[in-house]
Formats: C-alpha cells, structure tokens, sequence
C-alpha cells in the first residue's frame, strides 16, 4: 500500500488526574528522524515514547509534541535559606550583645525578610513523573496510528491522482504517435507526389 510521507494527527487521553495530549507531524525523509517536544514532568519518560513512535513509522522527519494539563490545585511549597538565618540570627546575638536588640527572633521576623523563606507552588505535574506513563503510551499510539491512517488515505489520493496522469500521459502519447504516423504518411506521399511530377 502506498502511503503519504507527509502528515498530521493529534490524541489526547483524560483521566480524572488531568489529560494528555499529543500532536505529530510528518513530512518526507529518508529516514526516520524523531524530534521529541515533552514537558519536565514527562521528560523521564522519552526513551518509552521513541520506542512506540520506531515501532509505528520507519521513514520520515517526525515531530511529536506531547502537553500535560493536570486537574487539581497547586500544592505550595515552603524552603527555608538556613545559611541566611543562621547569619541573621548570629548578627542578631552580636546586635543583642552590644544591647541595641533585645528578644528573640520571631517567626514574623522571618517573614518580614524576603531572603529568609522561599514560597512557590508546586504543580501536581512535578509530582507524577512516572505515573503519567501508561496514558502518555496510550496518547502516543493513538496519535502514531492517527497518522498511519491518514498517511494511508493520502497514499491512496496519491495513487489514484498518479494512476489519472498515467493515464492522461498514455492518452498524449497515443495521440502523438498517430499524429506521427499520419504525419509521416502525410511527407511520404508528398515525396511521392513531387517525385512523380
């Protein structure tokens, strides 16, 4: 079966943790060269997806780009820079020893210094890693067999517009071989007629 070496498909895979998606694009190469675009989260998991992808398609210059839209709120996260209060806290005593302060250092204290506590959100897409890993093979070879079928209808269009210009061609030949041929039949008795007077 003759098949496209262009092409486009895309799969997405929902689960109640959030959804995959995938989008895969081809066009003609030799050989299969594979560019992969995966997030972070799902960045351990390349190795697997070029598996699936070798597997389904042998030619052709490949982009896959997967996406990772998880459900669910962000799970802040809290770090304390220990080196910088451990330094304000041995400038304090040295501050509370000359007396210019006096109390302890207060949690509000830290908070009051930027530096002191980091406070970022941390996306259940940090978390998954490896978890996401059966829905990604399942987005993945949706979407690889997506772009095995259309590749197969274009393959078919091709076809059938390669077999219409067969066609026409052997229809252009035919007619210039008898023009030819009643061209040369046409000369011949021309010469014949000139040869004759």
């Amino acid at each position: 079966m003759m098949r496209s070496m262009t092409g486009f498909a895309a799969a997405t895979v929902d689960d109640p943790r959030g959804s995959v998606s995938v989008t895969i694009r081809s066009v003609n190469h030799r050989f299969l060269d594979l560019q992969l675009r995966l997030p972070p989260a799902l960045a351990d998991l390349e190795p697997r997806v070029r598996g699936l992808v070798q597997r389904g398609l042998a030619r052709g210059r490949v982009e896959l780009q997967a996406s990772l839209q998880p459900r669910g709120a962000a799970a802040p996260v809290v770090e304390l820079n220990e080196n910088f209060v451990l330094a304000v806290t041995s400038a304090i005593e040295v501050a509370r020893a000359a007396g210019l302060v006096q109390g302890p250092l207060t949690p509000g204290d830290l908070l009051r210094l930027p530096q002191a506590l980091a406070i970022r959100e941390r996306g259940p897409e940090q978390e998954v890693g490896a978890s996401w890993g059966d829905a990604l093979e399942t987005v993945v070879a949706r979407a690889v067999a997506a772009l095995d079928e259309m590749r197969a209808r274009e393959g078919a269009l091709l076809r059938v517009d390669l077999a219409t210009r067969k066609q026409t061609l052997a229809t252009l030949i035919a007619a210039v071989v008898a023009a030819a041929e009643s061209g040369r039949a046409q000369l011949e008795w021309r010469l014949l007629e000139r040869a004759r007077e």
